[in-house]
């Protein structure tokens, strides 16, 4: 009796426990989100002047953002094929808007999960589709990390880069070439991916210590049967995940680009090279979204870090940030939301022909 109440009082605390992170969870991005845009964002630009730039755009020029956000979208669909050998490109594109859509209404892991039902539902084996989810996460924090180090060397290059801009090329390509190599030997034996997760699992026990926490045991076994399960996919298909992956990237840089420009701001204040290493950050911050999306933290952020000419610029690179995100964060909803509807329509189609 005594231990079944002590059990009951632990199950009692842990879902009590479980109850108030949830609501911290979203409580917090709420409260963030009405700082940034209630206090921070106006104390440093008017939205008026925002307002009155993003509706001067012409007709043409919202159609070609249209056309850019949609290029987005059908590019992220090509990375969800590469990693997903056999996957077509449309079902490509209705698995990754309809994970876009989902990350932004549901808490991460849960857009994983239903980008791996749809997978499966598509024929594959849930070990492909497993590994399709992991390889595709990796590679799009390879991409977020590579796009900012091109747009460094694209400002060293053409003689705009500082000293420290060749400081931070240095040592971000240094980082990159070190976890590729990380990588390389997850993928090249069982051996080498031992050793590698030894020492992950030193580093992060080390981690869990600080914070008090049980040390980990699986991670060596989680490390060798990744590279395991991942090595074909990851080896025969390097090529088209590592251009598909730079293109989405290049692809959001589009969209910010035209924004930029179409804000009325010019080479003179902000270069082509210098847009590009912009949209790496962006695309850096929004990996490790604080809000949905990382929308408001990253134009924060942005606005903090940028030195600008003049209050009229400010503006109008805060207008480009609000059209950046209309043309690749609020143009995917519908469309995420009409790609999940037709899978959920053809779902129910399937059950009832199995079923007749």
């Amino acid at each position: 009796m005594a231990s079944s109440k002590k059990k009951s009082s632990k199950t009692e605390k842990k879902s009590f426990k479980q109850i108030v992170l949830k609501l911290i969870g979203i409580a917090f991005p709420i409260a963030l989100m009405y700082w940034i845009f209630v206090v921070k964002i106006p104390s440093q630009v008017s939205y008026a002047e925002v307002w009155a730039t993003i509706t001067s755009l012409s007709m043409g020029q919202n159609i070609l953002l249209l056309l850019a956000g949609l290029l987005t979208i059908i590019v992220y669909g090509w990375t969800s094929a590469t990693v997903l050998p056999g996957l077509p490109l449309p079902q490509g594109i209705q698995s990754a808007v309809s994970g876009q859509l989902t990350s932004v209404v549901l808490p991460a892991p849960l857009d994983l999960v239903i980008r791996f039902k749809m997978y499966t539902s598509y024929g594959f084996s849930i070990d492909k589709s497993t590994v399709a989810v992991g390889t595709a996460g990796i590679a799009r924090y390879f991409t977020v990390f590579a796009i900012p180090i091109f747009g460094l060397a694209a400002l060293v290059l053409t003689g705009q880069g500082t000293v420290n801009y060749v400081l931070w090329l240095v040592g971000g390509t240094a980082a990159i070439v070190a976890a590729l190599w990380l990588m390389r030997l997850i993928l090249s034996s069982k051996k080498s991916a031992h050793k590698v997760g030894v020492g992950v699992q030193k580093i992060a026990n080390a981690a869990l210590l600080l914070v008090r926490r049980k040390p980990s045991h699986t991670i060596v076994a989680t490390v060798v049967d990744f590279g395991a399960r991942t090595h074909s996919v990851a080896v025969n298909h390097f090529k088209s995940i590592s251009v598909s992956n730079i293109a989405w990237g290049l692809s959001c840089y589009l969209v910010l680009f035209l924004a930029i420009r179409f804000c009325g701001i010019g080479a003179n204040d902000m270069s082509a090279a210098y847009i590009l290493l912009i949209a790496g950050l962006m695309l850096l911050f929004n990996a490790f979204p604080l809000t949905p999306g990382g929308i408001g933290v990253t134009e924060t952020i942005l606005l903090t870090i940028i030195p600008f000419s003049s209050s009229e610029v400010q503006a109008a690179f805060t207008a480009s940030l609000f059209i950046y995100r209309i043309y690749t964060w609020l143009l995917p909803l519908p469309v995420g939301a009409i790609a999940y509807a037709s899978w959920a329509v053809q779902m129910k189609k399937q059950k009832k022909l199995a079923s007749a």
